[in-house]
């Protein structure tokens, strides 16, 4: 399994409410947040485990409406972004 560092443009409301249209989130989606916004769209990342960048982004799909995609980076087994974006506790 390849972890991503994943981020895209979530059309908003003018709430800018960029939480998952369901919940739970998988496993393989173990922190997402949403890390500014625009006008109609949130900016949100989120820490993806999958096979491929295209099975990553299936996987944002799954969960999200992305509009566009700002990147997706392969990251090592068990990386986590720095301080700015808190790990949630396990």
């Amino acid at each position: 399994m390849t972890r991503f560092w994943i981020s895209w443009e979530e059309p908003t409301d003018d709430a800018c409410d960029a939480r998952p249209l369901k919940l739970p989130l998988p496993p393989s989606i173990p922190a997402w947040w949403e890390s500014g916004y625009g006008d109609g769209y949130s900016c949100v990342c989120a820490v993806i485990d999958a096979p491929t960048e295209k099975k990553a982004k299936a996987a944002v799909k799954g969960y999200w409406k992305p509009r566009a995609w700002r990147f997706c980076e392969t990251k090592t087994d068990g990386w986590k972004p720095g301080d700015r974006f808190p790990w949630p506790k396990e």
